[in-house]
């Protein structure tokens, strides 16, 4: 179990009463005016999360992010959390009150994602990222960005339909649990990513991270109680019900989930949900995966 606690020379996160691994970034700033206001999501685009923690380490980086979290879920520390990291740079948010917040270092806390983000395929079938990180097809989805076109540059130039690494089941538990934690030690106001900050000019944290079906999950868990979802009532013919993480997965049933359906959230892998169909007394019914696009919170 993740927590804070206050040192010398910060806020720094525990795991299981142990100190979790701290690479000291000189590119930061002072403690926050006031406390926090934002949880920014970023990805990588580097090999590993070590590898990018590390680079946080050099003054040439001009950069660093609060945390690391690596593909198997370890976490990194780079920023004392109370204390400025440099990880958004231009950026603005029209906040839920209606003023826009420019400059979201100064109102923010940074997680760094290990992830190659926008990739495009290779003449071997694997994905390269404009570092020449490469992913396996199995871990690529093919999706195009909400705000526009990705620059690769060279010959590619603009590149619509990019491939995008997938977040791994992991890393995606230690998000979870790691922004519960912070949303309600620093009464943290909203969760938004790199490219809802800075449109056009940042991707991350990109398509293959689900930022709406996140939020609903941390909102959601906040009481630490069972978060309930119900089948959309536009979803034609029902929801189908699988085996596993996909379309190729075979069915639990031949019976589609009726609109209106109720299920329990267990786990996420990208878009499709490992649920619990619950009865109307409450009961469980039946374990499987879903497409979470056709599920609207309780």
């Amino acid at each position: 179990m993740y927590s804070i606690r206050t040192l010398s020379d910060g806020d720094f996160l525990y795991d299981g009463g142990q100190r979790i691994e701290y690479l000291p970034s000189p590119n930061a700033s002072g403690g926050f005016a006031r406390k926090p206001r934002f949880l920014v999501v970023h990805y990588t685009a580097g090999s590993s999360g070590r590898s990018s923690a590390r680079w946080f380490t050099n003054p040439a980086a001009k950069a660093s992010a609060h945390l690391t979290i690596e593909r198997d879920g370890t976490v990194i520390q780079s920023v004392p959390l109370s204390k400025r990291a440099w990880h958004a740079g231009r950026s603005a948010w029209r906040s839920r009150d209606g003023q826009t917040v420019s400059g979201l270092n100064s109102h923010s806390i940074g997680i760094e994602l290990a992830n190659a983000g926008a990739c495009v395929r290779t003449a071997s079938g694997t994905w390269k990222n404009p570092l020449g990180v490469t992913v396996g097809a199995d871990d690529v989805m093919e999706a195009r960005h909400r705000n526009g076109p990705v620059w690769f540059g060279g010959s590619l130039g603009n590149v619509m339909e990019c491939g995008w690494e997938l977040y791994p089941q992991a890393q995606m538990r230690s998000l979870i649990d790691v922004s519960l934690l912070l949303m309600s030690h620093y009464g943290m106001e909203e969760i938004v990513g790199h490219d809802d900050i800075s449109p056009g000019r940042k991707t991350d944290p990109g398509p293959a991270f689900d930022m709406e079906t996140f939020r609903g999950i941390v909102s959601g868990r906040e009481d630490d109680g069972d978060q309930f979802w119900t089948v959309r009532e536009d979803t034609p013919g029902g929801l189908a019900i699988r085996s596993g993480p996909g379309k190729e997965n075979p069915l639990v049933q031949d019976r589609a989930l009726a609109p209106g359906t109720r299920v329990a959230f267990n786990e996420a892998h990208g878009r499709w949900w490992f649920v619990t169909v619950v009865n109307d007394a409450g009961e469980a019914e039946l374990d499987g995966w879903v497409y979470s696009r056709y599920l609207n919170a309780a």
